[in-house]
This record gives C-alpha cells, structure tokens and sequence, in this order.
C-alpha cells in the first residue's frame, strides 16, 4: 500500500515521494525569466524533500514582459535552466504549467491578447472580433507547442497543460464558456477538440516517453459550469489519448475564493471528488489533489486510502519549506501551520508584488537573507512576547547574539491569545504554540511575568533593545461605561450579557460578532463605513458576510455612536442625506472594536538612555499577525550585521 513518503512513477519520471508543490504564482520573473529568486525558493523545498516542484503558470505568448513568467521566446530558456538545475541538485523534479488566459488576459499587463472562445454575456466582453477563429485556434496549438519545446530544452522534467480557472483551455470545456457551433464547441465530445489536439501535438513534439500533465477545476462553482459528472468524461478521453498526470484544483475567475480559499473551507474539501475520478479511470494515471491540504495526517491518509496518488501541498509549503522533512521524522508539531489567511500571499500577488508569506518571514526571500549567523554576537534585550517580540527572539537566537526575553502576562502570545477565539482561526492557536515552544528550546533567558522596567532592562547592560509593547484598544471617552469592554477582553472570556452591540464593523468586529452570534448573544454592529469589513482579506470577506446574514445579525451601516447611557443605550446618527439621531434598545454589553494605539510607556526613559531602541509589531504601527512577524524578524536579523 503506497504512503506519502513512497515512490512514484509518471510515465518515465520517476518521483521520490507523492508530494507536490504546485504552481502558485510569485511574480518573481525577471523580464518573463526564472530569476535567481525563483531558484532559491524552488531549492529551498526541493532541498527538504519536495518530490515535484512545479512552476507557476507561464504564457506562451505575450508582447510585454514583466514578473510573469514566459515561455514565448528562446531568450528565457537559461533561467528556466538555471531554476531546473537548482532544483534538480538537491535530488527534486521540476514541472511547468504553460497557460494561456484566454478570456481572462490582460493587454495592458503582458500585451497579450484576449482569446475568446464564445462570446458569453456577463463573463466576457461582448465583441464578436476576439472569438478565434480555426486558424487562430492552430496558431495557439503552435506557440503552446513552442513553449514546451523551450521547456524541455531547459531541462523541465514534466509539462502541464493549464485546463483550470476558466483559462484558454477550460474555456473549451466548460459548456459556459463555449457556445461555438462549429467543429470546437457544441457537445461534450466537439469541446474537448481544442484540448486534445493540443494533447496530440505536445506528444508529437516531446515524444512518448515524456510526462504531460494537465490541471483541471473539478467544479467551477458557476451555474452551467463544469462539475464532477462531466470531468468524468473529459479526463476519460483524456486518458485514452496519452494524459500521463491530471491534477485537480476548483472555480474560475468569477468563483475565485474557491480556488485559494481561506481557512473557513474544510480541509482537503476536493478529495472526494478526485477519489471519484480515480475510481472512473481505475488509476490508470496518476492523479493529483489539492485543496487546502495543509496537515501530514491528512496528506498521508488520501494516499494511504487511495484517493489521490499525489497531494498538492502549496501554502503550507510556503510557510514552511521543511513540512516535508518534520512530516517525515515525525516532528510535525514543529510545522509553522499555514493560517489560510491570503493576506501575504495571494493579496500580494493580486497587488502585483512578489509573493510572501504572514508566518514565514524568508519565503521568496531566501537569497536575501540566508540562514546564517551574524557577523558579530550582539546581547539583545526584547520587550513583549506577542507574535512580533517571539519572532525576534527566535530569529536573534537562531543568529547567535545572547537574547533576554521579558513578557508581563504569565503566556506567552500576545494577541494570538484572542485572535483564535473566532470561528476557523485555529491556525492561530497552533501558531501560539510552536512559536512558544521554539522560544522555550532556543537559548532564550525567558522572563514571564515579569513587568520590564527601564531599569530593569537598562542593567543587562544590552548592546540592542527591542520593545514589542503591543497594542491598547481604542476606546473613545463617550464608552466609557460600566457596560463597555473591548473585543479583545470579550474574546478572551470578559463577563457580558445577553444582548451586545459591537461598535465597529470592521474585520475585528465582524469576526466578534460571528464569535458572540455562535454562543447565543444577541448582536447588533454598527459602522460608520458604508460596508462591512473593507480591512478584511476579499476572500474571507465573501465568506464571512453569508454567514453573519444567515446568523441574524442586525448592521447599522453610515451610522456614527453619539453616546452610550449608563442603563445600556446607545444614542447613534445616520450618516446619509438626512442624517438622523436614533436611541437604541437599552444592551447589556458595548463591546468596542474600533482599533488599536500604541503601547510605548518606556519609549521615552529607554531613549534618554542614549540606546538606540527598535519598535516591532503594533508598538511601531499596527497591522496583522504577518506584519508583527516580519518586523520582529528584518529587525533581529539585521543585528550584528556590518552598518
């Protein structure tokens, strides 16, 4: 019976193991090429065991080059050769996902024109002019063929064909994009023309014993698109005309928090669906799950029970490259958990910056900072021990200065403490804990409660000071009644009665109200914005707002507080055309979630000491968990290091 860790053959490639990094976009191209930050990231995982790497989505046609990556000319052949022999030397395989967008292009970011299978009303643009004809549909097969040409000739061990996302080749497909009457669209047989031509002279050009894979949404999420029944047949036919691998992934553009979806979607949600098609083509190719399969139990019993003969591991291999090898040696409590938050990640992508990661502060940064000692062992004192005071502790530990850590609670944590508390944050939680755990086995003076006086600090006559004060609740002079208490004391267990009115409605305050809606309160949140949660992670956001609406949650939108009575009322003004002031029901509890300030009482008496003091996290400015964990770890990793 195969096992995670157990080999795997795709067509003449043989695998060391059935784990896959799949082709998440990083906008690291350099012009279209694999940069040498391409190829220290790809190493970094094959270096901890990644069976398969694979490269993101790249065009096999495009007029402008940017931080995409390319396959359209001969020029980008030595970077991808440089990223394929990184990998290759610590014993890894590397396969590329060539993609064309189809629908979905954007001219002004590549200068690649639109490809329109079928005009459809509400999904494309409505000109008749951008549906391909029957030569424009052979010239696509040609540069398609070209590019894997040029992956081949860089030392690619594997190519696959982009049939996900709505994509080109998805457009063909799905029966909501294609529309055609002719000889590519029409029935499920005349829309899988397009593909397997394509199939055939991809074979035609790498010969047989070369792996081709395809990638396909096994439901796009779309009222008429493609679900499960019709992949049946599609991956049939794909089988019977030389498939070697089909690896599986969900929605289109329009459905796209399915794709990379937040931590609120079950883990490994698409297993049953790919263990169907599995079963449909009695394992006659490998095939590949992914979706959100972020845990060594749950990756191991999808092959162990035969229901994928490969996972797809992609953020949590981000968030920590060596999940493989703590997997392997059964030191999985050590694996700095993926949150699904999207915030580093996928929103950076979306922004067109390079990708990163909230937890893992090296992640496409591997070249940049090497893990190294410093220069010089410096005695660092750290003040706070939240997600920005135990990544700096950690990081200057790991570097080799002598680290002293004070924290005035009796844990460890800060607000990862609390932030765990609303529905499907339990990454937190984990986080808390190995982060804790490391600062307890690192060569840490741990000091918890223990109130960090200047004086105190002052006398461990420090070469550098960190403070990572955190943060204090912003709560305005008309709450402060009897009533009022800040989210943060409400999540952490603070008495409150029945009835709740939550002022803000931002991310804090949503995720409070769903928290306080699942334990029976009745909640009230009032805004001053015109929406819910604009701070909120877009992906997250369209899942969470359905689900405060089905709890009942009433929402005051473009309404300012005025005041808050002694008996429980809340006096409020509308923010419209005629505004208007209202007296609400009289509340049990005011819980406040309107932001955070500063906490930097030893700022001044530290500087007047002439110590030059660094300020991380929400003592420097406020944000989330990512933001506190890179700043604690730019600012240890700098120390000791020449000016």
């Amino acid at each position: 019976m195969p096992t995670l860790f157990s080999p795997l053959r795709i067509n003449t490639l043989n695998l060391k193991n059935r784990i896959q990094f799949p082709p998440i976009s990083t906008n690291f191209a350099d012009a279209g090429e694999a940069s040498a930050i391409h190829a220290a990231y790809h190493a970094e995982r094959a270096a901890f065991g990644c069976g398969l790497n694979m490269v993101e989505a790249t065009f096999p046609e495009t007029t402008r080059h940017n931080y995409r990556m390319a396959l359209d000319d001969d020029r980008l052949v030595p970077g991808l050769r440089r990223l394929a022999d990184a990998v290759h030397a610590h014993g890894g395989a590397l396969g590329i996902q060539i993609q064309h967008h189809g629908r979905c292009a954007s001219p002004e970011g590549t200068g690649c024109r639109k490809r329109l299978v079928s005009v459809v009303p509400g999904l494309t643009d409505d000109d008749p002019d951008l549906v391909m004809t029957a030569a424009e549909i052979r010239h696509q097969i040609d540069i398609h063929v070209q590019a894997v040409r040029r992956a081949v000739e860089a030392g690619v061990d594997l190519v696959e064909l982009h049939g996900a996302h709505g994509y080109l080749i998805a457009q063909f497909l799905s029966p909501m994009t294609n529309r055609r009457t002719d000889a590519y669209g029409g029935s499920p047989e005349r829309r899988l023309r397009f593909p397997l031509e394509l199939l055939r002279a991809v074979r035609e050009e790498v010969g047989p014993d070369y792996p081709i894979g395809i990638r396909l949404s096994l439901d796009e999420k779309m009222p008429g698109g493609l679900e499960l029944e019709q992949n049946k047949f599609i991956c049939s036919a794909l089988v019977e005309h030389g498939i070697d691998v089909i690896s599986f992934s969900a929605a289109v553009r329009e459905s796209y928090e399915w794709a990379i979806p937040p931590a609120c979607v079950p883990e490994g949600w698409l297993i049953q669906g790919v263990a169907a098609i599995r079963r449909h083509i009695r394992g006659a190719v490998p095939v590949v799950a992914a979706g959100r399969i972020v845990s060594p139990e749950m990756a191991e019993a999808i092959v162990r029970e035969g229901m994928s003969d490969m996972v797809g591991i992609g953020r949590a291999l981000i968030a920590d490259p060596q999940w493989i090898a703590k997997s392997q040696n059964q030191n999985s409590a050590d694996i700095t958990p993926c949150l699904g938050c999207n915030a580093m990640c996928i929103r950076r992508l979306e922004q067109g910056d390079p990708i990163r990661c909230a937890v893992n502060p090296r992640a496409g940064r591997e070249k940049l900072f090497p893990d190294l000692p410093a220069d010089v062992r410096r005695r660092v004192v750290i003040v706070g021990g939240g997600p920005a005071g135990m990544q700096a502790a950690i990081t200057a530990a790991r570097r080799g200065h002598e680290v002293t850590l004070f924290e005035k609670q009796d844990r460890l944590g800060g607000l990862l403490n609390v932030a765990d508390k609303p529905p499907f944050k339990e990454g937190y939680t984990r986080l808390r804990h190995v982060l804790s755990e490391r600062v307890r086995k690192a060569d840490i003076r741990l000091h918890l409660g223990t109130e960090a006086t200047a004086e105190r600090i002052l006398a461990l006559a420090p070469d550098h000071i960190i403070l990572a004060t955190g943060s204090l609740p912003v709560v305005p002079d008309f709450c402060r009644s009897g009533r009022t208490i800040p989210a943060e004391r409400f999540l952490a267990g603070a008495p409150a009665g029945k009835k709740l009115v939550i002022l803000g409605g931002g991310s804090v305050g949503c995720e409070t109200a769903e928290y306080a809606a699942e334990r029976g309160h009745e909640v009230t949140i009032v805004e001053m914005r015109s929406e819910l949660a604009p701070d909120m992670e877009w992906r997250w956001r369209r899942f969470l707002l359905p689900r405060l609406q089905k709890s009942g949650v009433p929402t005051l939108l473009r309404t300012r507080v005025l005041s808050v009575e002694k008996d429980g009322s809340v006096f409020v003004r509308t923010c419209g055309r005629q505004p208007e002031i209202h007296r609400l029901k009289q509340f049990d509890t005011i819980v406040v979630a309107l932001g955070y300030r500063p906490a930097n009482a030893l700022k001044t008496a530290l500087e007047a000491s002439g110590h030059t003091v660094f300020f991380i996290g929400d003592c420097n400015r406020g944000g989330l968990v990512g933001d506190a964990i890179h700043g604690g770890f730019e600012t240890a990793y700098a120390l000791g290091q020449p000016s």
